[in-house]
């Protein structure tokens, strides 16, 4: 009876390792399958991997999940790179070839000489990569900044999520980062994800490093770091910041009016100010519009309800961030739809997606549906996006066409 007890228990083990085994191999397989389309059409590999993060989520291990979220990343690179270049893109571009060609006064262009911290990354890629062109440059100045943010995710935003869920986390959590845009304002997006490494390290000495480089990509990094500290450690602080500053925005253009008007003696700064700050953020053009609009309005309620109700406990550090850069987001758009668009870029152009996965984690199947919903948008946005305007990808190269045809 013993020896049987034994073998049935045995079989069992087996059976079981089979069935890991078995599993382990399907995800694999599907890890693999982006990679061999990449070639061929970066932005269906894309597309490819991201449906499979989402529909097949449980089946993948961690280094499954690496493999293909790494082809996801480097297929989104690619075609959202492939970009008419205009405004940032051919400021940076410059900047690069100052570099290559030996003028290092470059170092020193932004931020009246602080913000060296992409110049030198520029600098890097001079040496060991040479001339490239306006679409590479981009590409790997995208792959770059989503690199980071992915590598944030697996070290730190993942730490307590359940192993069965982090690849529909990853998934979530890339299909929202806007590829094209962190290769149109790098500093900010680079800084931003520099903050996020701050946020979620616990070393003091490694967290101020985090911040110092997240400042040295962007000057404005102390003013966001100071903001989502206060909702994270002083929540009720920063709610009530958050709402002031919700409601400064959104009459922007009346408080200013009024300061103009009624304080003579201060028009000269206020004037000054008005103009200095007008300049940066008005004038908005169809890109900045693209920005504001009623699908990002509902999907930032829809974010604050699933918020309210199932962020917290152990993820509850996120939940008054949420709270406040959603209002502050909306206020924003009083000012103007660029300044909206700058005053949210880790919130809706990074981390938006993460945040969108803990409102919704407990609720999986209802995630899944809104996330291949947006996937569908995705793909008919990317397939038909548009042929007028400074925003159109594929400006080189076709969404498809023979073996690593992107290349040439």
């Amino acid at each position: 009876m013993n020896n049987l007890s034994f073998g049935s228990v045995s079989n069992l083990q087996n059976s079981k390792l089979q069935n890991v085994r078995q599993t382990d191999i399907f995800s694999y397989v599907l890890a693999l399958i982006p990679w061999v389309i990449l070639p061929f059409s970066p932005m269906i590999a894309s597309v490819t991997g991201l449906f499979f993060l989402i529909i097949f989520s449980s089946a993948f291990t961690k280094k499954s999940r690496v493999i293909i979220s790494l082809c996801v990343i480097l297929s989104s690179s690619i075609y959202n790179g492939d970009c008419i270049p205009h405004g940032d893109y051919v400021n940076y571009y410059r900047a690069y070839e100052k570099l290559l060609n030996n003028n290092f006064q470059a170092l020193f262009d932004y931020g009246a000489g602080l913000e060296m911290a992409l110049p030198l990354y520029y600098f890097i890629l001079s040496r060991f990569l040479g001339e490239l062109s306006s679409s590479t440059f981009i590409a790997i100045n995208i792959f770059t900044a989503a690199v980071l943010f992915y590598i944030w995710l697996e070290v730190y935003a993942m730490s307590h999520i359940a192993p069965k869920q982090q690849a529909l986390c990853v998934a979530v959590s890339l299909l929202f980062f806007h590829y094209w845009f962190a290769g149109l304002v790098m500093r900010q997006v680079f800084s931003s994800i520099f903050l996020l490494y701050a946020f979620t390290e616990k070393r003091l000495k490694v967290h101020l490093v985090y911040v110092a480089i997240a400042f040295m990509f962007h000057v404005t990094a102390l003013g966001f770091y100071l903001c989502y500290w206060l909702l994270m450690k002083k929540p009720k602080i920063g709610m009530t910041i958050s709402v002031l500053l919700m409601f400064v925005f959104y009459f922007f253009d009346e408080i200013i009016t009024f300061l103009w008007e009624f304080l003579p003696s201060y028009n000269m700064v206020i004037n000054a100010f008005r103009g200095k700050l007008y300049s940066y953020i008005s004038g908005a053009s169809l890109q900045g519009g693209s920005y504001i609009t009623l699908k990002n309005l509902l999907f930032t309620l829809m974010l604050m309800i699933f918020a309210y109700f199932y962020v917290n406990k152990i993820h509850k550090q996120w939940r008054y961030v949420i709270f406040g850069s959603i209002l502050v987001y909306w206020g924003s758009i009083g000012v103007s739809n660029h300044f909206s668009l700058r005053m949210s870029v880790l919130f809706m152009e990074i981390a938006f997606g993460y945040f969108m996965f803990l409102a919704l984690r407990k609720q999986p199947f209802l995630l899944q549906i809104f996330v291949l919903l947006v996937l569908l948008n995705l793909v008919s946005v990317k397939t038909y996006f548009g042929d007028i305007t400074n925003t159109r990808v594929y400006w080189n190269y076709d969404i498809a066409g023979p073996f690593f045809y992107f290349l040439f």
